[in-house]
């Protein structure tokens, strides 16, 4: 059955017959309407998106019949078809890297050193580095846009809202979820000699590991029971990010001047969801 933005799309004649409305949950979706001025005509105008089941600007076809009646009473009957074309959601850009830092927590040795890295941090984040960043996802929705507002968990991160026909979501993945995953599909890890798996990280010298909510939305790092970070994604506006650093973890680079402190930078793949199931791609840095 034909949908739009999650509810079933209905449909009634006016006109005496000559004009077609769908709707839906009391929108208009799209009115088709016939004239029989010279030749005939065909009016079709869509007001509203309907749910397309492929992936991609796929297209839909109606097929309507319509029957000419002359001033006689003779008949004649025939079709048109007008094709509606899927919307999909679109990535708008580079996200910028956001920063925070571990000088932030409890106990930290606040200083505006390695100096061109807490430059650029302020900079990038729009204000100064602290233990908490947030930032747009850049996500341009398209027509399929359908939401309702994300809440707020007990830790401050976004509730997004479940995911449902018709409703858009922002995921870190579809594949997995659940306490202990391997996050190396969406997350990559890059420090002061190279690349990182993200499982072979260390927090005071116990190894991380990671929880992903069931919805895809929600990444925790653990070690040894305790909270490294938390990172959720939110699909209210252009979508966004929202990042909690709450323990240190060990960095590789070693050196014993506040300008030797060295970067963790963390590279969080997602994936954008409008209401009838296309999908764009992005990813966001957040370095600590």
């Amino acid at each position: 059955d034909l949908t739009s933005r999650g509810d079933e799309v209905t449909y009634r004649l006016d006109n005496d017959g000559g004009t077609l409305i769908a709707e839906a949950d009391g929108r208009t979706v799209f009115t088709v309407s016939l004239s029989d001025d010279g030749d005939g005509s065909y009016s079709f105008v869509l007001s509203d998106v309907v749910e397309h089941p492929d992936a991609g600007e796929d297209i839909m076809t109606f097929t309507f019949d319509f029957t000419a009646t002359d001033s006689d009473g003779d008949t004649a009957s025939s079709t048109f078809d007008v094709g509606v074309i899927d919307d999909k959601p679109e990535s708008l850009g580079t996200i910028g890297a956001r920063f925070v830092e571990e000088e932030a927590l409890d106990g930290g040795n606040e200083d505006a050193q390695p100096l061109g890295v807490e430059i650029l941090g302020a900079i990038s984040n729009g204000g100064p580095i602290t233990d908490q960043v947030s930032a747009s996802l850049l996500i341009g929705w398209g027509g399929d846009d359908s939401d309702v507002a994300d809440g707020t968990l007990a830790n401050g991160l976004p509730d997004q809202d479940a995911e449902a026909l018709g409703m858009r979501s922002v995921v870190f993945t579809d594949d997995a979820d659940g306490t202990g995953i391997d996050p190396s599909g969406f997350l990559q890890v890059e420090g002061a000699n190279g690349a990182i798996a993200p499982n072979a990280l260390t927090s005071r010298g116990d190894a991380v590991t990671y929880d992903l909510s069931e919805d895809g939305t929600v990444l925790t790092a653990m070690a040894d029971g305790r909270e490294v970070f938390r990172v959720g994604l939110s699909d209210d506006g252009a979508g966004a990010f929202a990042f909690q650093l709450l323990d240190t973890l060990d960095h590789p680079g070693i050196g014993d001047e506040p300008s030797d402190e060295d970067v963790l930078s963390f590279t969080f793949d997602f994936i954008a969801r409008d209401g009838d199931g296309d999908i764009t791609s992005n990813d966001f840095i957040v370095s600590i």
